[in-house]
């Protein structure tokens, strides 16, 4: 049995009564609070001078910080832990077929500790200072996974197993800035007492992503590799710069790889030590920051980036154990000790003044640096792994405590597989005619459920100006499914309908009005399709294609809220059910006489519709979508041989 179970930008201040500007000279700054600055640039608000880079987008405090931060840890705490959960039965014949279908749970909490360095560049003038921020972040998550593989057992007589696999899942997070507020001095003005606030940034993330994974195991050795899509959804709140439950998307591409081999000691006790690596490369959306107004005007409105986020994160681990049994059960429990190191650099964001009308500000770029990643930590497993008896069923459960550099992290992790398990008379894939090399007749009515991952994108064409936006939207999604094939000799055909339940939600910043998001939504999906698919063993390889039907909505949402008097026209939205078509395919694998597992993939198109998403705004809008599912299907009635072919 092998199984191989596995980051938040800068802050501002209030309110803007006269904004008269004050210059000095460079200097050192003292490390008084947790952010300090030696900025030549000082603003004056209502008498009270006020540091620079509170008059720009995200300025204030560590609110850039936290932001790149958050995903970072994402990256890490959770999506490390995405490979794939793999066994196979004991003594296969040569080239015997095998797969089966699993899922795993994980909940936990992180805190990490960053440092970055801001610098100043005003208007048609060199930097005027840079600022230095220690940023803490807490975050706490939770998120599952499914996964589907098909395998080639013993393969030619070796001992050598191949799994090819499909998997999908979802992970919510939340995160707030916890950094400190304190007194600094700035040296260019020894006598102007000065305060950074405490941490008022705050981010909720949903992240569902899909992979593809492969696994080899030959006597003690395990290899195995992934790739999957990550798609970030992440809602921004932090009162002191003016963001009320602003939306931001990010995607990501990751590759891991990992590999290890089982040394047995006496008495059933074994030591397997194992090596590691994930890259990881995440693009972020543009935000657009509404900022907040004073009697002095607007301040600290503008657009923040971040640059494209790469990690590569190596491990290296020794894991110690045992295995016993108890009845039915056998139990292997072990403790696991782990190095992980990020290769990468640094992480940066830029954040560019506009639209204030204050010639002294616009423009203005403050660039924040996040040094190092995730840095160096350790991490400390203790858990067992089960198994009953002959029946197919395995799980694991494991405690993770990580501690290092920039991070302290707890999680929680366990998983259930069932596996097919052969009999002799069921032949391998490679066996001359006969019952084995159908080895399973899909004729008859099923019905089944199934959990996935869900991601598209609506492309908005204003009416009038002509003006275009592609806001993303992602999510889980869960269903059922119910059907009936019917098989001749190795091909199926079949006729089948579903019908499930989204959370896809995204948006980005609209082209023509600063202050508003252009969101998508996802909430219901459905299609009628035609099978065809060619059996391989106890395996069905299918493609589909039929009628979608799919709730869709396209909205704006005013980013201000109360920040900036008056709250505004009132936002619009429209949701809709729109007709489309969609096309797929995937595999299919018997698990027993009455159940099997899918992985399938579903491109879906639901066609050209007008909405109305502000008073006096339409957009012509198309919607296209992706499904990555994984499910189980009960088969109602069999008949006893598929019918050869004429």
């Amino acid at each position: 049995m092998s199984f191989v179970p596995r980051r938040p930008m800068m802050r501002r201040v209030a309110i803007l009564g006269s904004a008269a500007l004050v210059l000095g000279a460079l200097g050192s700054t003292r490390a008084d609070a947790q952010c300090t600055d030696n900025f030549s640039f000082i603003g004056i608000i209502g008498g009270v001078p006020t540091p620079a880079q509170n008059l720009l987008p995200l300025g204030t405090g560590s609110s850039l910080s936290a932001l790149t931060s958050t995903i970072n840890t994402v990256n890490t705490a959770f999506l490390t832990s995405t490979s794939a959960f793999v066994s196979a039965p004991g003594s296969p014949q040569p080239d015997q077929q095998g797969g089966g279908a699993w899922g795993r749970v994980i909940a936990g909490t992180a805190d990490t500790n960053t440092t970055s360095t801001a610098t100043l560049v005003t208007p048609g003038g060199p930097a005027t200072g840079t600022q230095h921020c220690d940023t803490s972040t807490r975050q706490d998550y939770w998120g599952y996974q499914v996964g589907h593989d098909i395998s080639v057992l013993n393969n030619g007589g070796s001992g050598a197993n191949w799994h090819f696999g499909v998997t999908a899942g979802f992970l919510q997070a939340r995160t707030k800035d916890t950094t400190p507020g304190g007194a600094y001095t700035n040296p260019n003005f020894p006598g102007t007492p000065l305060t950074t606030p405490a941490g008022t940034f705050e981010e909720s993330s949903r992240v569902p992503f899909v992979g593809l994974y492969t696994a080899y195991t030959k006597g003690n050795l395990a290899l195995d590799g992934q790739v999957r899509w990550d798609f970030y959804q992440n809602t921004l709140t932090d009162p002191a710069n003016g963001l009320q439950g602003q939306r931001l998307d990010a995607r990501g591409f990751s590759v891991t790889g990992n590999a290890a081999y089982n040394i047995p000691l006496h008495n059933n006790w074994f030591i397997e030590p194992s090596i590691g690596g994930v890259y990881s490369h995440v693009e972020i959306d543009p935000l657009n920051v509404p900022g907040l107004v004073s009697a002095g005007g607007p301040f600290a409105r503008g657009t923040v980036t971040v640059d494209d986020i790469d990690s590569f994160l190596g491990r290296a681990s020794v894991s110690v154990g045992t295995s016993f049994s108890h009845g039915q059960v056998t139990w292997q429990p072990f403790f696991t000790a782990s190095v992980f190191h990020e290769f990468a650099g640094d992480v940066t964001a830029r954040s560019v003044e506009a639209g204030t009308g204050n010639p002294a500000i616009d423009g203005a770029v403050l660039t924040t640096t996040s040094k190092g990643g995730i840095g160096t930590y350790g991490q400390f497993a203790l858990g067992t792994a089960a198994v009953l008896g002959n029946t197919g069923w395995l799980g694991y459960g494991r405690v993770d405590y990580r501690i290092g550099d920039v991070i302290e992290s707890w999680s929680v992790n366990a998983g259930l597989r069932y596996q097919f398990t052969p009999v002799a008379t069921r032949g391998s894939i490679k066996d001359g005619p006969g019952p084995a090399i159908y080895g399973y007749n899909w004729t008859g009515p099923y019905i089944g459920g199934y959990i996935g991952s869900f991601w598209g994108d609506e492309d908005w064409r204003y009416a009038g100006s002509g003006a275009t936006v592609d806001p993303d939207f992602s999510g889980y999604m869960f269903g059922g499914q119910a059907g009936y094939n019917y098989q001749i000799g190795r091909y199926v055909m079949g006729i089948e309908g579903d019908y499930g339940f989204m959370n896809a939600r995204g948006g980005v910043s609209c082209p023509n009005q600063f202050f508003f998001s252009c969101q998508a939504d996802a909430d219901r999906l459905g299609s009628l399709t035609a099978r065809a698919g060619v059996t391989w063993g106890r395996a069905l390889f299918y493609a589909k294609g039929g009628v979608a039907f799919g709730d869709v909505t396209a909205q704006t949402s005013q980013n201000t809220g109360a920040a900036v008097p008056p709250s505004g026209t009132p936002v619009n939205g429209e949701s809709k059910w729109l007709t489309g078509w969609t096309i797929g395919g995937g595999m299919e694998f018997a698990l027993t006489d009455r159940w099997s597992a899918k992985a399938e993939y579903m491109y879906y198109d639901l066609g050209d519709e007008r909405f109305q998403i502000d008073n006096g705004l339409v957009v012509n809008t198309s919607t296209q979508g992706n499904t990555v599912r994984i499910g189980v299907n009960y088969h109602l009635h069999r008949e006893p041989e598929p019918r050869p072919l004429k």
